[in-house]
This record gives C-alpha cells, sequence and structure tokens, in this order.
C-alpha cells in the first residue's frame, strides 16, 4: 500500500544549530504539571521523555542524547465523538508532548506545532526546539499525534491479522487486504468514521488548547495537512487562539488530491524557467540547443527520446525501464524526480537540468552517473528495483514514522477529491504530458477500494493496477468497502479570520505538493483584515521550517514564525526581512557530478582489483 510515497506530507524536522537550555527545562517541568492538574481533563502525565526517534550523540548539530530529557509527554482522554459530529460515550487517548517555557518568563504564549499527512504522527521533534531556541525559552511548545495516528487511537487492523511479515502485503496493507482491515477498524470505531474526521481532529485541538493553556496567547502553526487542520480550527474560531501559521497549504476550496499528480505542472514550468533565466543552467545544460527553445520543451522532448527507444537501442532508456518493453521510461523518470532525485528536495532539484543533460547525450560516463544517482542498488533497473517487495515482507509496521492509511485515505476521500470523481484514463493521460507530474496509480486505486463503488470513475485504477503488476493479478472481483465519513458544514468553505486573531500564510513557489497557487488562493478569500503573506521564490514544500536551497542558512522561515508569535500575532510587526536575504537556486553542480564520476571509478577499480 502507497502509504507514502503518494502522500502529501511534511515531517516536521529541521537538522541545524540548536542551543538546548536543559538547565531551564528542569523547573519548569514541575510548574506545567501542577498546571495541568487544575483542569478537568484526565491527563496520564506529565512525564520527562526524549525524541519518537534516536538521535545518535553528535548526528545533529547542538544535541546531546546523553543529556537531561528535553520533552514531557502525556496522554489525554477526549472523547471519540465531539458533541455535533456523532453519538458516543466512548473516550479515547491521544498523545501530547511539550517543551516548557523557562519559569522566569511565566507561561504568557504557548504555540502548538500540527502535523501533516493527512495521517502522520509528530516523530520529529527538532522543528520545535528550533522554534523554542529562536523564542529564547519564551513560549511553551506542543505537539500532537492527531488522533487515528502514531499513539493516538492508531488505526489498524490486528485482528484482521494485517501489518506482519506474514500477512499479503508485510509491512503495508496490500489490495486483497483492503476490506476485511477496513470492516476491523470500523469495528473498533463503532462504525463511527465521522469521530476520525477533520473536525474531529480540530475540536481536539481546540479542547486541549483551552484546558492546557489558560490565561495564554495560543498560535496554531500547521504544515502540509496540518495546514487544513488549522483551518479547521479557524471556522471553529476558538476565542484563546491569538494567531494561526499556514506552512503549505492545502486550499479549503481549490485543492484536490484528484489531480494531486497533474497539479505539478505549473511548479514544474516555474522551475524550468528559472534555468531558462540562470546563464549557468542554460549555457551548462542547454548550450546544444536553439537559444529561442525553452528548457522545459527540451525536457519534454528527452522523455519522448527516451520513449521512442526499443530495449537495446538506447542506454539510458534500458537503466530506466529494463527488458520490460511495456514500460515507458517517461513513467519511470517521473518517479525519479519524486524520489531519488527529487524535484521537492532543495538538494537535489539542483542536479535535475544536468541529469537531463546526461540522459538527452547518454555516453559511457553519463549512464555510470545516472545508475549512481538513481541508487540501482544492484538492479539492472530502475522499474527492477520498483518492483522488488522484499524489504516490505520483511521489515516490521512502524507506526510511529508510518503514515495511518486508512485515516489519510479516509479524509482524503471524504474531504479532499473531486466531486464527481474525474477518471482515472483523464488523469493519467494530464501525468503523461508533463514532466515532473505524479503517478496517480495508487490514489486512485484506493479511492476505488476505499469508497465501496465499483462504478466510480477511479476504479479504471484497479484494474490498471492488475495488469502492471508482475506477474499481472485480477483485481475484478476484489472486495470493496465504504470508509468514508459525509463531510460537514464547513466542507469547501474559506475560513474567516476570526475575530480578535490573525493569520500568516507561508508559500513556496517550488512546492510540489501543496502547490503555490493553492496557498495564493486559500490567502486571497479569508475574510479579514489582519492577515500576511510571505513568498519565498526559490522555497519549497513548508519553507517556513525548511531551507530554501542547499546553501541556504538564513533560518529565515523559522525566524518568521517565531517573530510573529513573538509580535503577539500583529502581521505589521511581524519581521520578515530575511526574505530578502535567502539565496537564489544555484545550477552549477559539476563539481558534485565529478565527484559521483571520480567515486564511481574508484570504487569499480577496487572491485576489480579485489
Amino acid at each position: 500500500m502507497p502509504w507514502t510515497s503518494a502522500t502529501p506530507t511534511c515531517k516536521l524536522t529541521i537538522h541545524c544549530p540548536i542551543r538546548l537550555l536543559h538547565a531551564n527545562l528542569r523547573s519548569s517541568g514541575a510548574r506545567l504539571v501542577s498546571l495541568a492538574s487544575a483542569n478537568s481533563l484526565p491527563i496520564n502525565g506529565w512525564y520527562s521523555c526524549s525524541y519518537s526517534n534516536y538521535v545518535a550523540t553528535g548526528s545533529v548539530p547542538g544535541i546531546n542524547s546523553t543529556e537531561e530529557l528535553l520533552f514531557e509527554c502525556a496522554e489525554v482522554k477526549v472523547p471519540l465523538c465531539h458533541e455535533g459530529i456523532c453519538g458516543s460515550g466512548t473516550k479515547i487517548d491521544v498523545f501530547v508532548k511539550r517543551i516548557a517555557a523557562h519559569e522566569d518568563v511565566g507561561a504568557g504564549k504557548s504555540l502548538w506545532v500540527l502535523q501533516g499527512g493527512p495521517g502522520m504522527s509528530s516523530v520529529d521533534q527538532t522543528t520545535m526546539e528550533q522554534l523554542y531556541n529562536q523564542l529564547n525559552g519564551t513560549a511553551n511548545l506542543y505537539t500532537m499525534d492527531h488522533r487515528g495516528t502514531g499513539r493516538s487511537y492508531l488505526l489498524k487492523c490486528d485482528a484482521a491479522g494485517a501489518f506482519t511479515t506474514g500477512s499479503p502485503g508485510g509491512s503495508s496493507v496490500n489490495i486483497t487486504e483492503a476490506a476485511r482491515c477496513g470492516k476491523d477498524i470500523l469495528f473498533q470505531i463503532e462504525n463511527q468514521t465521522a469521530a476520525f474526521s477533520v473536525t474531529s481532529a480540530a475540536k481536539d485541538v481546540v479542547l486541549l488548547s483551552s484546558e492546557l493553556n489558560k490565561d495564554e496567547e495560543v498560535f496554531v502553526y500547521g504544515a502540509s495537512y496540518g495546514t487544513y487542520l488549522t483551518e479547521r480550527m479557524m471556522h471553529l474560531a476558538p476565542p484563546h487562539v491569538t494567531g494561526y501559521v499556514l506552512d503549505g497549504v492545502i486550499s479549503e476550496k481549490l485543492s484536490s488530491f484528484a489531480h494531486f499528480g497533474s497539479n505539478r505542472e505549473d511548479p514544474g514550468r516555474y522551475f524550468a524557467g528559472l534555468c531558462d533565466d540562470d546563464a549557468i543552467c542554460r549555457e551548462k545544460y542547454g548550450s546544444d540547443v536553439p537559444k529561442d527553445q525553452k528548457m522545459y520543451d527540451v525536457w519534454l522532448d528527452t522523455y519522448k527520446k527516451l520513449d521512442a527507444a526499443k530495449v537495446g537501442e538506447n542506454a539510458c532508456a534500458d537503466l530506466l525501464r529494463g527488458e520490460w518493453e511495456k514500460v515507458l521510461p517517461s513513467e519511470m523518470l517521473r518517479d525519479v524526480f519524486a524520489k531519488e532525485v527529487s524535484i521537492g528536495d532543495p538538494s537535489g532539484r539542483t542536479l535535475i537540468p544536468a541529469f537531463l543533460q546526461m540522459l538527452r547525450r547518454c555516453d559511457a560516463t553519463d549512464v555510470t552517473v545516472v545508475a549512481t544517482l538513481m541508487a540501482l542498488s544492484g538492479a539492472p533497473s530502475y522499474f527492477d528495483k520498483s518492483i522488488d517487495r522484499s524489504t516490505e515482507r520483511t521489515k516490521i509496521a512502524d507506526n510511529l514514522n508510518g503514515p495511518s492509511g486508512f485515516l489519510m485515505f479516509a479524509i482524503k476521500n471524504s474531504e479532499l477529491w473531486s466531486d464527481p470523481s474525474p477518471t482515472f484514463e483523464d488523469e493519467k493521460a494530464l501525468v503523461e504530458h508533463g514532466i515532473f507530474r505524479g503517478n496517480m496509480k495508487e490514489e486512485y486505486t484506493w479511492h476505488c477500494l476505499l469508497t465501496g463503488n465499483r462504478d466510480d470513475p477511479s476504479c479504471a485504477a484497479l484494474t490498471y493496477s492488475g495488469a502492471t503488476e508482475v506477474p499481472p493479478v485480477d483485481y475484478s472481483s476484489v472486495e470493496l468497502i465504504d470508509f468514508t465519513y459525509k463531510p460537514d458544514q464547513y466542507h469547501r468553505q474559506y475560513a474567516k479570520v476570526p475575530e480578535g486573531a490573525s493569520v500568516m500564510v507561508i508559500n513556496g513557489k517550488l512546492d510540489f505538493q501543496t502547490v503555490h497557487s493553492w496557498g495564493k488562493d486559500q490567502y486571497e478569500n479569508m475574510e479579514g483584515s489582519k492577515k500576511l503573506l510571505d513568498e519565498f521564490d526559490f522555497g519549497p514544500h513548508c519553507v517556513g521550517i525548511t531551507a530554501s536551497t542547499p546553501d541556504d542558512t538564513t533560518n529565515c522561515g523559522i525566524r518568521i514564525i517565531a517573530s510573529y508569535v513573538a509580535a503577539g500575532g500583529d502581521t505589521e510587526k511581524t519581521d520578515i526581512s530575511c526574505l530578502s536575504k535567502v539565496p537564489k537556486i544555484n545550477f552549477d553542480v559539476d563539481e558534485l557530478v565529478n565527484n559521483i564520476k571520480n567515486a564511481t571509478t574508484a570504487n569499480i577499480t577496487t572491485v576489480g582489483q579485489s
């Protein structure tokens, strides 16, 4: 089950120098425990705790994993069904984590950091530390696993025997397991799928922040899907929240995961335009094409050239599809640009013009470098690598770092899919006419499986998935299940800026997940004057917590977020001056490519001499 590659997630992690403030954390923990005991929520905590994932000493500058524990953790009981959503008296546990403010500054502010996905847990906390230190310890930092993920009532199906090394999908759930896994989860949640809606998750944050942060200024930062969750909070308009930050924005009306693959066209053309306007990029990687030809068209011609080659005619095409005649090299190349040489990664994308030039030229040295960059690991081609499922069958399901697949698709299929659904064939055709567009086979397949309607236009993907497996599989009789919920009154409605609050939108023009136009649309259509738009010309997904380029040391996004919180959400006093200091994208990667050539040659020589 493709619960990682096809999902627009944003892991909240930045590895930058961090100044830790252990002495103050010791005393503030006890103070906040006594505060928590005064509220009405049943809390199992607060306990001193550390990172969710192991951080080796020295692996992240400024962090010593042997020092005092930085965080406090707790489980809090909340209703399975919030009022007005569904009916049940059941309580569930949700996991909350925090860093306490310095005792000597009081607890005047709290910032909640909400994870993306949908379906990702809050496993990475270095971003929280960065924000904490940028604020000089003057605010409490909170995060949580939103309901249905990680340590907050994870939607899993132990009774159905899935997610084991012996099950058909191994550490994931495969197509044949979907219906029985869904039935298992429905039994556990009393058939209350609405209990895991976006509004339910938003009401959790409202409830927790109202109880844990009394008499404080509360701010909410949402990353990727976390912006959609934050926007839902804005609809609820809790009076205790002062400010909202949206980073990597899902537009409440414009966004649709039915077009998640084809939506990458606009940032793709923008990226190609940056190469056109850059002398180094154009001269190094487009010097042998007419000056009036756009690089986007040059790259598209390269795709066509690779697809036209028969097996054995073009070494680079063969590196992509191997000996599989029915596989299009261009389809594999789009996957390469989504994973190994990622267009969404500030480091990977700088290599792409040179990578495409090597594919165009395809001499012996180019073949060696291309194979290295695709990380074939002994596989004869990228397609052969992609169909190797051996690791999935042997590894254990990771409930913390892996996505909660059923929650993810419940939210996508119920609230973030086009209505009526596009046909899989139409979306596939759009993807095949672009360079960086994403493969949508799995998204449409799982939309069909978990909406329970075999006549849905998405269901052609189920047949296609079976036909493209090795060996082919007939999925015509596979069981479907309806694992959706009915959207509520906030669905496809723009939130207003709540009275007494403000909102800041952070947008990257090289965001290939939540594309730039989504953020612009949301910003322009949120009623209210207290709002601020920060745009990064070279910004990737979640640029508020991610560097724009490999040599970007400005820490600009973090600084802007911290300034907004420090200013009490005053958009006019928020310092965005660092935007002018963010470096431009640098396409000169000859040194890096030469290092890869030399390293590969050295390895070949060593193997030959052994």
